[in-house]
């Protein structure tokens, strides 16, 4: 029974420990992109802003597609 048991929380527990580790880097580098975007930002250029806005955007739509990714292994092997 045990192997039954400890099996899927291995196999799924490091699967989820990978996940974290690629959420944690999408979140740092959507925050470094928005420090790089606000450091470039000059009031008299607003399409440069514009730009910056976009890919800020875009990091932002990485790093939460890796926390739901993360979130939804953790739930299946929190079930199993």
């Amino acid at each position: 029974m045990v192997p039954v048991v400890v099996a899927p929380i291995i196999i799924f527990g490091r699967r989820v420990r990978a996940l974290s580790r690629e959420a944690q880097a999408r979140v740092a580098d959507m925050v470094s992109e928005g420090g790089e975007t606000l450091d470039a930002v000059r009031p008299c250029r607003p399409s440069r802003r514009t730009a910056g806005v976009r890919a800020l955007r875009r990091g932002d739509g990485t790093a939460f597609g890796a926390a739901i990714r993360r979130i939804t292994r953790r739930a299946i092997m929190t079930t199993l």
